[in-house]
């Protein structure tokens, strides 16, 4: 099996690409195909996710003037990367393009092994253009919008499950000073004080990852999403394409477009 996350699943879909590698499964979690501009821009989101899922006081924590330098700084990036045009290699565009000639028609069956996890409050997710590269977005059957019954990989349609969450569902942890002076046999108190009355910290929300291992676990087992994708999915990537309009062709970080595929010596 093959589980990626974010740009991760971009990466991993750029490999099977070019190698046509078998898998038994494919797990994308908000498949992420940002442009560089717009990635800087993913930034500022994580951040906000940062401070909205940590506790309160925690490391992620800098204040409001913290806040408005790190926004500053994004702003002038994301301004001067925009007006520059420097783009990834390979770029948005042409990772759709492989998705379309090698993904979809890859002889390992990629699509009907595929499931798209997407949560219910991602902005960073471009899933239902994935989607639509390997699904035919002129059918008029149940099909086009994620509403498939091929769960366990039985049709040539990628399969979807929505799940409540954010783009950063899949990131959860919690770290306890107590649980380490105990391992260590330092008493807690004294190493508190050693750092400043810090006692712990903790991102993300331990009942969205619950829900998300349950579905991919079930998944893994071939059972059919629990739960589909509502009619309105993919309003937003309709409308803006991901914001990727530019004016003449990207600078890319490195030549040329990228033809996905491996010579042997």
């Amino acid at each position: 099996y093959a589980v990626a996350h974010s740009l991760g699943a971009k990466l991993q879909t750029i490999y099977m690409a070019a190698t046509n590698q078998h898998y038994d499964g494919i797990g994308f979690m908000s498949f992420n195909n940002f442009g560089f501009a717009s990635t800087i821009g993913m930034a500022r989101s994580f951040a906000t996710e940062f401070r909205k899922n940590s506790d309160n006081g925690s490391i992620f924590d800098g204040g409001p003037e913290q806040e408005m330098m790190v926004n500053t700084i994004l702003n002038f990036a994301e301004a001067a990367v925009g007006a520059i045009g420097v783009e990834f290699t390979p770029t948005p565009q042409d990772t759709e393009r492989l998705i379309e000639l090698k993904y979809k028609s890859s002889t390992a069956k990629y699509c009907e092994k595929t499931r798209l996890f997407v949560f219910d409050d991602d902005s960073l997710d471009n899933s239902f253009n994935f989607y639509n590269k390997c699904c035919d977005p002129n059918s008029n059957d149940d099909n086009s919008n994620g509403n498939g019954d091929n769960g366990n990989g039985d049709g040539d349609i990628v399969s979807v499950s929505w799940l409540q969450g954010t783009h950063l569902t899949p990131v959860y942890f919690k770290f306890d000073l107590s649980e380490i002076t105990q391992d260590v046999g330092i008493p807690n108190e004294m190493a508190s004080q050693a750092v400043g009355g810090f006692q712990g910290a903790s991102f993300g929300n331990k009942d969205e990852l619950s829900g998300l291992v349950d579905e991919v676990c079930n998944w893994i087992v071939g059972k059919p999403p629990a739960n589909r994708p509502p009619s309105t999915w993919g309003a937003a990537e309709k409308d803006n394409s991901d914001g990727r309009q530019q004016q003449g062709p990207p600078k890319s970080l490195s030549g040329g477009i990228v033809d996905a595929e491996t010579v042997d010596e």
